[in-house]
């Protein structure tokens, strides 16, 4: 590991500095929210595992006091990231006695590790220490060290993924509030993380099972996501971005009510009840509540809920949320070309038309208009 070149040992170096700096600005902030002490931990974490490998690179695994250094903690990452997802689809969740069992592993490998590291920390001589260490059955323990690493990898990526998938479920067939989180980017980044893990399995498999030449490189490709990881949370979730970004809200809902609809046979009735909602929504236009939910509408409009969701998913053929925002984006539009409104901002416009996120006002306007509402605004202007 002490070949690679010093542009890999920068990459990982600067790592480590982020994981540093952005611990640092987090805890400038007051920690009321579960979600950003567990990233602060996750970032330590992830900042340890740079330095882990910086310790073979940058050939301090040759200095006596620092061979076998205690860093055996590859194994803590996977619950650490599914506890910090379950604190963004959770407003109410918290670490309790329960989660013990998520570190119990974690902690037997990180006291063999100090267990090693303690008896030959007083061995000056590197080929003594590793007699010892090999006496203590270190090599076969870091081996299973990283077989359990990709199977819990494994594990609470499809426990993350179900959370997410579950949370995103129950938003767009509940709420149209721009205020709460879609987790777009925790999605993305779950499909991203699920791709490495499976080359990291068949390529831990070619090195440590099949043992092939060469097929150690993916320690660097692993070690290169960390410290993207470590950027990337660092920006979008420690409050780097840009001001009013969706990050900042934490009122999302707890697990109990994250459900899926079911759905019902479409009917005569359906069709009158559609008829009726695409008249509450032109007459008395309830979009521009920011607030508006399911539960809201369907008692408007005299119906059940589940059927309310029906009626807007197979009849209209889309979800609440989207339904509920296409209306909110051809309000905003209508404004911005009628000069009673001239005298309001962008923002000021976007907020009486039902949003409550600036950021998201923005992203959802481009969904539905491929512009930016400044662009569109720009346009119509130019327009004789």
């Amino acid at each position: 590991m002490s070949q690679y070149p010093g542009i890999f040992n920068g990459l990982i170096a600067a790592g480590v500095v982020q994981a540093i700096a952005a611990c640092w600005f987090l805890g400038r902030r007051p920690l009321k929210d579960t979600s950003l002490q567990l990233l602060r931990v996750l970032l330590v974490v992830l900042g340890l595992l740079a330095v882990k490998i910086l310790l073979h690179t940058a050939g301090g695994w040759q200095a006596p006091g620092l061979r076998y250094f205690p860093l055996a903690i590859d194994t803590l990452v996977a619950p650490l990231f599914y506890a910090y997802t379950g604190s963004l689809v959770n407003k109410d969740f918290k670490l309790s006695k329960k989660w013990w069992p998520h570190v119990a592993i974690p902690t037997i490998f990180m006291v063999h590790a100090l267990v090693v590291y303690g008896v030959t920390l007083g061995v000056g001589d590197l080929a003594a220490k590793d007699v010892m260490a090999a006496s203590m059955g270190y090599n076969e323990v870091k081996w299973w060290e990283d077989v359990v690493t990709l199977i819990t990898a494994l594990l609470y990526w499809t426990l993350s993924w179900i959370k997410v998938r579950r949370y995103r479920q129950w938003l767009f067939a509940h709420e149209s509030a721009t205020r709460y989180q879609e987790l777009t980017w925790l999605r993305n980044l779950l499909l991203v993380t699920a791709i490495l893990v499976i080359l990291l399995t068949v390529s831990s498999l070619a090195a440590n099972i099949l043992y092939w030449q060469g097929s150690f490189y993916y320690l660097v490709v692993f070690y290169v996501y960390l410290i993207l990881l470590i950027y990337y949370l660092s920006y979008r979730e420690a409050g780097w971005a840009s001001p009013g970004s969706e990050q900042v809200v934490t009122n999302v809902p707890s697990a109990e009510v994250v459900q899926v609809l079911p759905a019902i046979q479409v009917s005569e009735q359906d069709n009158k009840l559609q008829e009726r909602l695409l008249q509450l929504m032109q007459e008395q236009k309830p979009y521009l509540d920011p607030e508006l939910n399911l539960a809201t509408l369907a008692s408007l409009v005299g119906a059940p809920a589940t059927q309310v969701s029906q009626v807007i998913n197979s009849g209209l053929g889309q979800n609440f949320r989207n339904w509920v925002n296409g209306y909110r984006v051809e309000e905003v539009k209508q404004r911005l070309n009628d000069p009673a409104f001239a005298h309001l901002n962008m923002t000021g416009i976007a907020f009486d038309c039902g949003f409550n996120s600036e950021a998201s006002f923005y992203r959802i306007f481009r969904q539905f208009t491929g512009q930016s509402p400044k662009s569109y605004s720009a346009l119509r202007t130019k327009e004789p």
